[in-house]
């Protein structure tokens, strides 16, 4: 499905007297005798003009009902194992489509006039070379950006950038669907039954996995208010290994997108305010902390109106 069948076949009892596959008939099909099928390579297709080759080799001829007629029953066997085999090899794996959606149409690929080439007017230039060329100028720009200004243009750039390219995703996006699609309704329902496939278990997966928990965990006991300071402190030292993976330093290469800071990013201003939440007493205000903090000083203020 992805990559395509290696052939395509058709049911033929043996090859009718006179017909015989020559030149570049006979490296696009076969019979295969042993197995009697007509077989087509699967990385090559039948073109309509081979088609009609095949079919004129034999006296038969379709009516617009369908309905064979002429020559021998031989010979309509033959003629309708051309068919069924021509209708399999046309359809194209997953791959090809794409590789003919993107190099097959000059829009995206752009076109060369071999007559004018070596001129202005010699080559075309495509969407998909218009997209790297887009992308390498913001890049260019970016790297020289050192004036908030030139910022704000290259951020308005970057978002026709971003457009260029749903563009040209798109409709690869739409092929993988269709894709997806088709090969779900090849699984049994037991197959279904058993649910997607489970990611493979690797070292990025299992970190990728505590740092989703462990966000949640601390932003769950930051919005109940229960141990705040020690959540604080712990989600302030997440976010401080965020920032310190790709720091907004002199010299150390730009995060990717259009977010653009100096030495101070936004993971460094949550880092400071969480450790403005872990300093000030903000928990015996609000959520779990404060009401344990307000029975207990409830308590202890009567236990010194007692004495």
């Amino acid at each position: 499905m992805v990559h395509g069948s290696d052939y395509f076949a058709a049911e033929l009892s043996a090859l009718p007297p006179g017909v015989e596959f020559d030149g570049s008939l006979g490296e696009v099909i076969k019979f295969d005798p042993e197995r009697k099928r007509l077989i087509v390579d699967g990385k090559k297709h039948l073109t309509p003009a081979e088609k009609q080759r095949l079919l004129e080799m034999v006296p038969v001829k379709k009516g617009s009902n369908g309905k064979l007629t002429g020559g021998t029953p031989l010979d309509r066997e033959y003629y309708d194992a051309v068919e069924k085999v021509y209708a399999r090899s046309a359809r194209l794996s997953y791959v090809e489509k794409m590789q003919a959606s993107l190099r097959g149409n000059p829009e995206l690929a752009g076109q060369i006039d071999v007559e004018q080439e070596g001129t202005i007017d010699g080559k075309r230039v495509g969407k998909i070379e218009q997209y790297k060329i887009a992308l390498d100028r913001y890049e260019q720009r970016l790297a020289n950006a050192d004036q908030d200004y030139k910022v704000d243009h290259l951020d308005k750039i970057w978002a026709e950038i971003q457009q260029m390219k749903a563009s040209l995703v798109n409709p690869i996006r739409a092929m993988e669907d269709e894709m997806e699609s088709e090969a779900t309704q090849l699984l049994t329902p037991e197959q279904l039954a058993a649910g997607p496939v489970p990611p493979e278990d690797t070292q990025i997966h299992r970190v990728n996995l505590l740092t989703i928990y462990s966000l949640t965990l601390l932003g769950v006991l930051l919005l109940i208010g229960f141990g705040t300071r020690i959540a604080a402190v712990a989600s302030a030292g997440m976010l401080l290994s965020f920032y310190l993976v790709m720091p907004p330093w002199p010299g150390v290469p730009a995060v990717p997108g259009p977010e653009h800071s100096f030495i101070i990013n936004k993971n460094l201003i949550e880092v400071i305010a969480l450790l403005a939440i872990a300093a000030l007493p903000t928990g015996t205000w609000f959520g779990i902390d404060g009401l344990v903090y307000r029975f207990f000083q409830s308590r202890k203020n009567k236990a010194n109106k007692t004495n």
